[in-house]
């Protein structure tokens, strides 16, 4: 995928791509640690609290949801005792961006966070990375072109177990 000149890149994409950028000026780029300034083993009320600081509101009783004005979402997932992030999925609306555009950029910084050695799926279009021996980072466009994805996971999480 190549980003044309042409193409117009809406505030939520400038946002995201600022967001992003920030956060790997102000955060050790350390492989476990992830977006949006979230990492595995974090205490929930941490977590919590730096989606606050980025701008986020809880959204449900638990706060393991959260959403940004611009209509972005995050929604945390627990360990086992309900105290710690094992893992999260970051929902942005692509609402009147180009898909294509933004999939490459998004890509290109989560690859200078995590490293270049990722695979990819241009069918799916989806993209993922093994972080270390349980933990994994996983991206996806949704088959609509209306939202894209990113899902930081541990294959512990006892949400892979669940029926």
């Amino acid at each position: 995928m190549q980003i044309s000149s042409n193409n117009k890149v809406s505030q939520a994409t400038k946002f995201f791509i600022s967001l992003i950028g920030l956060m790997l000026l102000t955060l050790p780029l350390m492989a476990l640690e992830g977006l949006p300034g979230l990492s595995y083993g974090m205490q929930l009320s941490e977590a919590g609290e730096t989606l606050q600081n980025l701008g986020f509101v809880s959204s449900d009783e638990e706060g393991l949801g959260f959403r940004h004005p611009d209509n972005s979402q995050i929604q945390l997932i627990t360990d086992s005792t309900a105290e710690f992030v094992a893992g999260w999925t970051v929902h942005i609306p692509l609402v009147n961006l180009d898909a294509d555009a933004f999939e490459e950029e998004i890509l290109a910084v989560l690859a200078s966070f995590h490293g270049s050695e990722y695979d990819y799926d241009p069918t799916l279009r989806e993209a993922w990375w093994r972080l270390d021996e349980y933990r994994f980072l996983s991206t996806w466009m949704a088959e609509d072109q209306g939202a894209y994805l990113i899902y930081y996971g541990d294959n512990r999480s006892r949400d892979h177990y669940e029926d």
